[in-house]
């Protein structure tokens, strides 16, 4: 198995050796996102690695989100496109999507392989990632909010330019 971490250290004679690590190769927190042309509708973040049945758990949560004026986020026409990762289409968590989201007239489909371009979840993670880095500290210590922080910064006009970017706006 290979880790970041390392098994040795120097330190001063009869000091313990010790590492600050930047990264932690076993810290795993999963950001869901659904953003759409209007802004990111709705998030949340798990301290666990992401499966299929957290990703149906999230849709069930979006879907019972509403906006300030009582409209639910998710509406019957819209279109829920997702990227080729394994566990989306892995053993019967595509069919329960799918049935799920049509319950509701949303229709589900997938990017096709290798094209990142028209994701825009990555154009929106993109801009996290950069928020993450440039206030380090904070995400060391508060890395939950410094992800909320950091979804807030996605503004609306950000998420029309990664639709439009990504072809599904003219």
């Amino acid at each position: 198995m290979t880790t970041g971490n390392r098994h040795i250290g120097y330190s001063k004679i009869g000091e313990r050796a010790f590492e600050i690590q930047k990264f932690a190769s076993n810290a795993t927190l999963t950001v869901n996102l659904l953003p759409s042309p209007s802004g990111v509708d709705y998030f949340n973040i798990k301290d666990e690695p992401s499966n299929g049945l957290q990703l149906l758990n999230f849709f069930v949560e979006a879907l019972n989100e509403t906006d300030i004026y009582g409209n639910s986020k998710l509406s019957p026409g819209n279109l829920i496109v997702l990227d080729n990762c394994g566990f989306h289409h892995g053993h019967l968590i595509e069919m329960h999507l799918r049935n799920l989201l049509q319950q509701y007239g949303i229709t589900l489909a997938f990017l096709p392989p290798y094209h990142p371009e028209l994701n825009t979840f990555e154009k929106s993670f993109s801009k996290m990632k950069y928020y993450l880095r440039r206030y380090e500290t904070y995400t060391t210590m508060y890395p939950e909010l410094a992800i909320c922080d950091a979804i807030t910064e996605i503004s609306r006009n950000d998420c029309f330019g990664f639709a439009k970017h990504c072809g599904y706006l003219l």
